[in-house]
C-alpha cells in the first residue's frame, strides 16, 4: 500500500484520506547553521530549525468507485479539491498527517498551503500539485 496521507481543518471536524498516493512525497527540513571564519578555519554553528515542508503531486478521481481507494473514504475528488481551495482563501491552516504502511507517523503538523495548483484531465479527474509549511504562529 505505501504511505497514507490524511488532511483534517484544524478543528478535525473535516477529515481526508488522499486517495491515490503518489509514489514520491517530499518532505523537507532545514536549520539555519551558518559558518564562522576565524584566523585559522571554519567553524559550524548550529543554528535554529526551520519550519518543515512537504509537497507531492497526484490527482483526486471523481465519482470512480472501481479505482482503488481507501475504504470510506471521499468518492468525489471535487469535494476534497474545494475543501483545500476554501481553507488556502481563508487563511486557514490544515493539519497534515501521513503514516507508513503500519500506521506509524512519519509526519504530523499543522501547516499552511503554500500553493496549489489544479486541473480537470479528460476523464474527469482532478490533478493537482500542492506545497505545504509547517505553520507556527508563537
Amino acid at each position: 500500500m505505501g504511505m497514507h496521507i490524511t488532511i483534517t481543518d484544524r478543528a478535525g471536524f473535516f477529515v481526508f484520506v488522499i486517495p491515490i498516493v503518489p509514489e514520491n512525497i517530499d518532505i523537507t527540513t532545514e536549520n539555519d547553521n551558518t559558518d564562522f571564519q576565524t584566523t585559522r578555519r571554519f567553524l559550524r554553528i548550529f543554528g535554529n530549525r526551520k519550519n518543515r515542508r512537504v509537497s507531492w503531486s497526484s490527482f483526486f478521481p471523481v465519482n470512480k468507485p472501481d479505482i482503488m481507494v481507501e475504504p470510506n473514504n471521499e468518492q468525489d475528488g471535487n469535494v476534497i479539491n474545494n475543501f483545500i481551495r476554501n481553507r488556502q482563501n481563508i487563511d486557514e491552516p490544515i493539519r497534515i498527517v501521513i503514516t507508513n504502511d503500519n500506521r506509524r507517523p512519519v509526519l504530523n503538523m499543522l501547516s499552511s498551503i503554500d500553493k496549489y495548483s489544479f486541473h480537470e484531465d479528460k476523464t474527469n479527474d482532478i490533478q493537482y500539485s500542492i506545497s505545504l509549511t509547517e505553520f507556527t504562529n508563537n
